[in-house]
């Protein structure tokens, strides 16, 4: 469940409820998200990109080919996701160099995760199974969460063609990969 707003004290405590929102920050005339949501989506976006950088580190050592295909398929995703993290924090009324940074960090912690499978070793096949299972349920979860329904609405004219474009794509770069790494 997402929470889109927030209550309002009449919505919270409705009948027979007694709920108190006191506690909840909104944000200022000035700031369109309260600032607890701009941390918790750099601490979720920090987190997402960790096992992103899991996963491209322990494809690489598995398969060149399937780390290339994780790497364009995490890259591909990774530069939308910093202009997103970086307004997310503008929104929480952060200044522009908090905002750089706050999208800096998620590339930098991909690269911490895919430095560690280099650094252990030698990854056997049930550790690179779990990176890669953690990476693609956090794909999974987000396009079902939010690009699927944001599709079937119609909130947007095109997300339901942005939607199948990116599995044709996905297609299509197995395909050329294939041909060429044999993968």
């Amino acid at each position: 469940m997402h929470l889109h707003k927030l209550p309002s004290a009449r919505e919270a405590k409705g009948p027979g409820h007694n709920i108190d929102i006191s506690h909840i920050h909104r944000p200022s005339p000035t700031t369109l998200i309260a600032t607890q949501t701009g941390l918790a989506a750099l601490v979720a976006f920090n987190l997402h990109d960790f096992t992103d950088g899991l996963a491209i580190g322990s494809a690489m050592i598995s398969s060149h080919g399937i780390g290339i295909m994780v790497f364009l398929a995490v890259l591909v995703h990774e530069i939308p996701a910093g202009f997103t993290i970086a307004s997310i924090m503008r929104g929480a009324g952060k200044s522009r160099k908090a905002s750089v940074l706050s999208g800096l960090s998620i590339g930098l912690i991909t690269l911490v995760g895919i430095t560690l499978p280099f650094l252990l070793g030698s990854v056997n096949s049930f550790t690179t199974d779990l990176f890669l299972a953690l990476a693609t349920g956090t794909f999974i979860y987000v396009g079902a969460s939010i690009l699927i329904p944001t599709a079937e609405t119609g909130g947007y004219r095109w997300s339901f063609l942005y939607v199948a474009l990116g599995f044709v794509l996905f297609y299509l770069s197995t395909l050329i990969l294939g041909l060429f790494l044999e993968i």
